[in-house]
């Protein structure tokens, strides 16, 4: 506990996040983001979950904007999630083990996420260049890397900001170290031309040599002895949209204390089945992502529930069959 003189139970009885913590991860923590968080240089740290728990947790919390949820509880090892609200917990879960699947360009986002948070204590969106070597060293870059005086100069010039305030901005940092730590290949990550749909063979080639340059300036000369409109020679070829590939799930929600259909007979457990439709992850190595979730309303958008299952997956289209929306509380 972060607190040495809190108690599983607190006020009245009610339950303690460091009691649900306990009876979901093992361990009797006070915060729900993942690992543990400095608190400026006081040498006092807020500790969160520890590693990938087993059985997920989501809250209204979240989706009002009142603390972050971390991958380790929202990317459980088996598809079930207990969902906190203003009066009690409730249990969602699905049967497809794919639900709890992450992308590659997910697991690396969340570790480089992880470890830049840990130098971010203030959740500015940017860490000391100070602490780069240090960063670097926890995301297990190479060693010839970080020994190297020449290398490491290159990539602080290319993370700092060009003011020159020895700070890195999170944006920058993601876009060139998760080509590092993807490819392990230094030159492309500080060239930021890395296309994640080319195999590497096929990847833009960084330095032109001579002979390129000759080819392609006499393809220029040929063109315009031939009279060839300069908007046709630099026309670009069309544009073709790639469809998304799509994922459908079924999805559970149950509510021991339900709905009161009929006040003669109290409430009664409510079970309601609805599916959810995603769009399967994208490679985002390379480029441009928040290291927050942008997609949080604050609570003024969905139903409630739907508000709390979307600060698991933002973009996700919910089907309830026609059915109503069941209730959190």
């Amino acid at each position: 506990m972060d607190d040495p003189t809190n108690t599983l139970t607190g006020a009245f009885g009610h339950c303690t996040q460091e009691l649900l913590n306990l009876l979901l991860t093992g361990k009797a923590v006070s915060n729900v983001f993942d690992g543990s968080v400095p608190m400026g240089d006081s040498g006092l740290y807020l500790h969160g979950v520890p590693q990938r728990a087993r059985i997920g947790y989501l809250t209204q919390l979240e989706a009002l904007r009142y603390c972050q949820v971390g991958s380790y509880y929202k990317s459980p090892q088996f598809p079930v999630w207990v969902l906190g609200s203003s009066s009690h917990f409730s249990v969602g879960f699905a049967l497809d083990a794919r639900v709890c699947e992450e992308s590659a360009s997910a697991r690396l986002f969340q570790r480089v996420q992880r470890v830049f948070k840990a130098f971010d204590a203030m959740e500015s969106g940017f860490m000391q260049m100070a602490s780069l070597a240090d960063a670097l060293k926890q995301l297990g870059v190479s060693h010839e890397i970080l020994s190297d005086e020449y290398r490491m100069a290159r990539l602080l010039a290319r993370l700092e900001i060009s003011s020159g305030a020895g700070i890195v901005l999170w944006d920058e940092f993601w876009k060139v170290i998760s080509v590092l730590l993807h490819t392990n290949d230094f030159e492309l990550a500080l060239s930021g031309e890395y296309s994640a749909n080319l195999p590497t063979e096929a990847r833009p080639i960084l330095q032109r040599s001579d002979s390129d340059l000759a080819r392609e300036l006499q393809a220029q000369f040929d063109a315009e002895e031939r009279g060839t409109p300069a908007s046709a020679r630099s026309q670009p070829p069309p544009y073709v949209p790639v469809q998304s590939p799509m994922l459908s799930f079924d999805w559970f929600y149950y509510n021991g204390l339900g709905i009161n259909r009929d006040r003669s007979n109290g409430r009664r457990p409510q079970l309601a089945k609805c599916c959810v439709t995603l769009e399967c992850a994208t490679d985002f190595i390379g480029k441009s992502v928040p290291i927050e979730n942008p997609g949080v309303s604050g609570g003024h958008g969905s139903p409630p529930l739907e508000e709390i299952m979307k600060t698991k997956w933002p973009s996700a289209r919910i089907d309830w069959f026609g059915c109503p929306i069941p209730s959190i509380d």
